[in-house]
Parts: C-alpha cells; sequence; structure tokens
C-alpha cells in the first residue's frame, strides 16, 4: 500500500546505493536501515520495522555525519525520507563511499558533522509542534487579553 505526506515532483537525481545505516525517530531507539538510493534533497530507505508518516529522524550518513529528516511517503517496507536542510554537493559526493561504510552491528565511535545551513528549508511539511489543544488555549488566553484590555481602557 503506497501513502504519501508529501505529493510532488522529485527535484534531484538520485544515486542508487545499497548501504547501511542507522536511523532514529524521536525518543526512540535505533533502527538498522539499508538505503537504497540517495540525493541532495533526501534517501529511500528499507527496513522491517514500523514507520510512521511524518515521523521526524535523524539518520546517519558515512562520511557526512547525522541529518534530519522526516518520513514523506511509505511503500511496504520501504521508505522516502527528506531532508529538512539539502545535502551540498561535496556532502553529497562523499555520502555512502564504500571507504566510510560499516558493516550493520559494528562497534563505531560516533562522528557526528556540523550541519550546513545557508538557507531556510524548501520542503513543505505539515507537522504541527505543538498540539492543537494548545494553540486554541493559547489564541483564547490572547483574545480574553486583548478583551480586558479594551474593556479597562473603555
Amino acid at each position: 500500500m503506497d501513502t504519501v505526506l508529501h505529493a510532488g515532483l522529485r527535484r534531484a537525481e538520485r544515486r542508487a546505493t545499497r548501504a547501511p545505516s542507522t536511523l532514529r525517530t524521536d525518543g526512540l531507539r535505533p533502527i538498522d536501515v539499508t538505503v537504497v538510493d540517495v540525493s541532495t534533497t533526501g534517501l529511500g530507505v528499507e527496513t522491517r520495522e514500523e514507520l510512521s508518516i511524518s515521523d521526524e529522524i535523524t539518520i546517519g550518513l558515512p562520511g557526512v555525519g547525522t541529518r534530519r529528516a522526516y518520513i514523506a511517503w511509505k511503500r511496504d517496507n520501504r521508505y522516502g525520507c527528506a531532508f529538512y536542510s539539502p545535502l551540498e554537493e561535496d556532502d553529497m559526493a562523499r555520502a555512502f563511499l564504500s571507504a566510510n561504510l560499516v558493516a550493520l552491528g559494528t562497534q563505531q565511535r560516533a562522528h557526528v558533522a556540523k550541519p550546513s545551513v545557508t538557507r531556510a528549508p524548501d520542503i513543505e511539511h505539515n507537522h504541527w509542534y505543538m498540539p492543537l489543544d494548545a494553540i486554541l488555549v493559547t489564541i483564547g488566553y490572547l483574545a480574553a487579553g486583548g478583551y480586558a484590555v479594551w474593556h479597562f481602557l473603555h
């Protein structure tokens, strides 16, 4: 079954790979995945674990470091992930080179590259960072406060 969060045309060329990696959803344990393709705007992964559309993830890119992304679509055990900020071309060239790959389950020292953000991401993402009821309560407090000020002044 195909499920899609963000339906749009792919803008970046994809490079095929069959590389091991690890991702984490916010607050959960590491999940071993196989990266099947990568581009400057995202990547495709396969895993037996169940992930949800719009899950925010951190994924390790051998040769580059970790990147923040979200699950944009799902088809069986394959997931499309969109980066919040695109990879630079030189990072894309280093990502998943065979010299940088380590088999899943091998102990390694963690190396996290500093993200290079030069512009705001242009990815549409319909994910609320604040629950709707909290937003409505905030709007209610603002309206009540505005009414109280108006009533005090008149």
